[in-house]
């Protein structure tokens, strides 16, 4: 959070004339991401919610009528489990995943839970959706940024805060190795360092 304390300010309604006259998305995120936070689910007496939300709620709406699917789908890898810790230095970034998706509430039928399983971990994240929903709601690919983090209760999963657009694509094939790739990946160059002895 103290990359976000340091982020200049700008007035409420500056930023709304910002983010309206903002022709593409890396724009309107240079406006929004000083006002991203986290959302403190399990406490939220005792939160430290010193940084305004709006920028959450700036991005989603220019996301709802401006948003594309190129604009988001080239998202990296990012290491899910890092942002859930601090997502101070990912807000903004682009990122895809695959999962599952539910409406939380029937009023807001675009704002989801979107549960990921990557790396051996169960993730619960809260996603705003730009665009239509799939029929199929398993197994689908969420392609977005990095709002913030769900800061939640140890009974609970952890996930982020993410805006973005959903598509029933199928899963890529397996990737195909082979043996000397498998050893290569499980011991790095470490096969390549068998030491040789002279006498």
């Amino acid at each position: 959070m103290a990359l976000d304390r340091s982020a200049p300010r700008v007035d409420d309604d500056e930023l709304r004339v910002h983010v309206a006259e903002a022709r593409n998305l890396t724009e309107v995120l240079e406006w929004t991401r000083p006002r991203m936070g986290d959302d403190f689910v399990a406490d939220r007496m005792f939160a430290a919610r010193d940084v305004p939300m709006i920028g959450r709620e700036l991005l989603d709406r220019w996301a709802d009528a401006h948003l594309r699917w190129a604009d988001v789908s080239g998202g990296a890898d990012l290491d899910l489990g890092h942002a859930i810790h601090d997502a101070s230095p990912f807000r903004g970034l682009a990122l895809c995943v695959r999962g599952d998706f539910a409406a939380v509430d029937a009023r807001a039928p675009h704002d989801v839970s979107l549960v990921t399983r990557e790396q051996g971990l169960e993730l619960v994240h809260r996603a705003h959706v730009a665009g239509e929903l799939p029929a199929r709601r398993h197994d689908v690919r969420f392609c977005g940024v990095v709002v913030g983090r769900r800061v939640v209760s140890t009974k609970e999963r952890p996930g982020l805060i993410l805006t973005g657009m959903l598509r029933d694509e199928p899963a890529p094939p397996p990737k195909e190795t082979t043996v000397d790739e498998a050893v290569d990946e499980m011991f790095g160059d470490a096969a390549d360092d068998t030491p040789t002895w002279t006498l």
